[in-house]
């Protein structure tokens, strides 16, 4: 049977594909019949905009449609930055949970861009909706503000997961579950 949708899912800044969260999110939308891609990115500890981009152009040709791209932290900026520059069909969607948008807030103007082309994101993911946390001490709400008007996106307001990562002790990120799930809804 094929899916019913692909959730390519990248990692922040020294993250990793298998903490946190990640391995509950996998086992829930692979019972759900959803195709899951959550790779390890290149040098997790010192990210650089185009392998990150190249990874993600990859994992997005082999995916079946429809395809959400969920962006944690540093991740995030990779995914605006992916559909800023690379992306050459609308996806179906984009999380951003806890998503870097300003690359140079966080010391990464060397090896990121900060996206610009804020039309051409809203033309590439059909919806775009940021999670983030008044809790996160890595990556400010003020951040998501930032997202949700310059993308026009939907903006959730979540509390208690700090930065969305194993740091944080956090396992299971239920209100990016239900978002999923709401997607491919909006799929079909």
């Amino acid at each position: 049977m094929d899916p019913l949708a692909s959730v390519i899912a990248i990692h922040g800044y020294h993250g990793v594909a298998n903490d946190a969260w990640r391995p509950w999110l996998k086992q829930e939308l692979m019972a759900r019949n959803v195709a899951v891609a959550m790779p390890t990115m290149p040098t997790p500890a010192h990210p650089i905009e185009v392998e990150w981009l190249d990874v993600i152009d990859t994992l997005v040709a082999a995916a079946e449609e429809p395809v959400i791209l969920l962006g944690h932290s540093l991740g995030g900026l990779a995914a605006v930055r992916w559909l800023e520059t690379r992306a050459t069909k609308q996806i179906h969607g984009l999380i951003m949970l806890g998503g870097v948008i300003d690359a140079s807030q966080y010391g990464f103007h060397d090896t990121f861009s900060s996206p610009s082309d804020w039309t051409r994101i809203r033309e590439r993911a059909r919806h775009r909706i940021g999670i983030y946390g008044h809790d996160d001490s890595a990556v400010p709400f003020s951040e998501g503000e930032t997202f949700a008007k310059q993308a026009d996106a939907l903006l959730l307001d979540v509390r208690g997961y700090g930065h969305f990562d194993a740091g944080s002790g956090v396992t299971e990120v239920p209100e990016l579950l239900q978002t999923i799930d709401q997607l491919i809804q909006l799929a079909k």
